[in-house]
């Protein structure tokens, strides 16, 4: 399958002081959020923490993954179609990007989810948080023929995120996991306590060795 992950990328909009939250369980975890991602540069959700916070969890979640297959399996066709005479091509390196501007389903699990917005809020410091973008990070499977050796496929580099958004301390990610991942498809890896080193050089990559970024 393809390893299938929603980046969405949010900024400080000014420095406040921030309101105590209403839900003392939201403000716990916001808290726990704060403390290791202050300890070590990232933060994995604490244990029975779920962004989908509806009352049935299990049901909520696979009606967004539901939504994400459709919205994939018809960008894919999109993708497939004559290009128009004018405008932009319909393709999927264009319609990966702030979707939530479209996609209602989307724009609900960003912008109504309380725990969601409390976990931004600890981790920048204000109360004006500003979602900047969201990327589909999807990658293919390699061929049958070449799966037998390590760097076969598609691949995302080391990299700082702030490479590409300019924000450094003031803008935040969240990785969102939309299908299973294990060992063998990728899983995201992170380097605990890199994010105390600063900003590192990053370099334009090379198109033809399967590198998804575009520098690393």
């Amino acid at each position: 399958h393809c390893p299938s992950r929603l980046g969405l990328r949010a900024c400080r909009w000014q420095r406040c002081a921030t309101r105590a939250m209403g839900d003392p369980a939201i403000a716990a975890v916001a808290a726990e959020i704060h403390a290791r991602y202050g300890a070590d540069g990232f933060v994995v959700a604490p244990a029975g923490c779920c962004l989908f916070g509806g009352r049935d969890r299990e049901r909520e979640a696979e009606g967004f993954i539901d939504h994400y297959r459709r919205f994939r399996t018809r960008c894919t066709a999109l993708s497939e179609e004559p290009p128009p005479v004018d405008g932009v091509a319909t393709t999927w390196n264009n319609l990966r990007f702030k979707s939530y501007l479209y996609l209602p389903w989307l724009y609900h699990l960003i912008f109504d989810n309380d725990l969601l917005k409390a976990a931004a809020r600890a981790l920048l410091g204000t109360d004006d948080v500003v979602v900047w973008s969201t990327d589909w990070c999807v990658k293919p499977p390699a061929p049958l023929e070449a799966r037998a050796s390590p760097a076969a496929g598609a691949y995302f580099s080391w990299h700082q995120d702030s490479t590409y958004s300019g924000f450094g301390a003031d803008g935040v990610t969240v990785w969102l996991a939309f299908s299973e991942v294990d060992a063998d498809s990728g899983p995201v890896v992170l380097k605990r306590g890199s994010h105390r080193l600063g900003q590192f050089p990053h370099f334009e990559t090379g198109p033809g060795d399967g590198n998804m970024l575009a520098f690393g």
